[in-house]
């Protein structure tokens, strides 16, 4: 972002009234130190904002007000061991304006800083930018939602058809992102109902019908992240249903053919024996032995057949 957006930091349309809305990407401690130390907060307080453990709230110190939210990562890479992650980011609202904080470069900051560019951004309250944001945020979530619904649909065609070990193992990494979702849309929806009922939100109507709308877009998304991680749980029981059933299903034939050859192996273990045996000089010893072995193996394959073993 090459220049920072005026947002007027009062309910007056004036040019004195103006503040800026800042970006920062705070990538290491260096600029972490560099920007606390701009804005007199400590370390500590902005490195909540890069804390990936960091559940969504709102924190203070002095009067700058931070809202830690979480925003959907999606991983491009195919070693990665997630498709879809989410990062932590922030929003402090200081004095002097807005400044949004992130330790990855989102593609929502662009998409924002695209719709905020022209003349009546300049005349923005803060409560109209945190309304924007939250709006696209919630687009943000809806359309990792679809690209993460497509990915398990991917996966739950390759595993039916080859009922593989890699396959299974992907299901259960889309369905961890799926939990790690669920878990950021529930505190940034947290985060935002309680900024909307907040005394200091000081938002017109229209702002606080977009900032609903934006957070009803999140509840959306986290009812569609749950029905998906509950159909997903289903769907890799019954797949693993389906591999012990087709386990049980190969032990079993392997046990009656077993059993169905094992008749004439014994016979002819016996006869194979180097010691008297009875029958033993009849020369029609072999063929009636052999013979009757097999039509033994034969009823014995019939009954299986019928029992549904074989």
């Amino acid at each position: 972002m090459s220049e920072p957006l005026k947002l007027v930091a009062n309910r007056s349309n004036t040019e004195e009234g103006c503040a800026s809305w800042q970006h920062r990407n705070l990538a290491d401690d260096q600029s972490l130190a560099a920007t606390a130390e701009e804005f007199r907060l400590s370390e500590a307080f902005l490195r909540q904002c890069l804390d990936p453990d960091e559940i969504p709230h709102i924190d203070r110190e002095g009067e700058h007000i931070l809202l830690l939210l979480q925003a959907p990562w999606i991983h491009e890479e195919s070693t990665a061991p997630l498709f879809l992650d989410t990062v932590p980011l922030g929003i402090l609202l200081h004095p002097a304006g807005i400044v949004t904080i992130s330790a990855k470069p989102l593609a929502l900051w662009d998409r924002l800083h695209r719709e905020l560019c022209g003349e009546a951004v300049r005349k923005l309250q803060r409560e109209a930018f945190l309304a924007r944001f939250f709006t696209e945020l919630a687009h943000e979530f809806l359309h990792a939602i679809d690209r993460l619904e497509a990915q398990l649909e991917t996966a739950k065609e390759q595993l039916r058809r080859s009922q593989s070990n890699a396959e299974f193992f992907r299901l259960l990494s889309l369905q961890k992102s799926l939990i790690y979702l669920t878990a950021a849309l529930r505190g940034n929806l947290a985060t935002g109902e309680r900024l909307l009922h907040s005394p200091r939100w000081q938002g017109s109507a229209e702002e606080q019908d977009q900032l609903r709308d934006a957070l009803e877009d999140l509840r959306q998304a986290r009812d569609t992240a749950e029905l998906m991680a509950s159909t997903t749980t289903n769907a890799m029981d019954a797949f693993a249903g389906t591999l012990q059933n087709n386990i049980t299903v190969a032990i079993r034939v392997v046990t009656a053919w077993t059993v169905v050859i094992t008749v004439p192996i014994a016979v002819i273990s016996i006869m194979a024996m180097n010691t008297p045996l009875p029958l033993h000089d009849w020369p029609y010893a072999w063929p009636v032995l052999m013979g009757g072995s097999f039509v033994a193996s034969g009823l014995l394959y019939i009954a299986l057949r019928r029992s549904h073993w074989l």
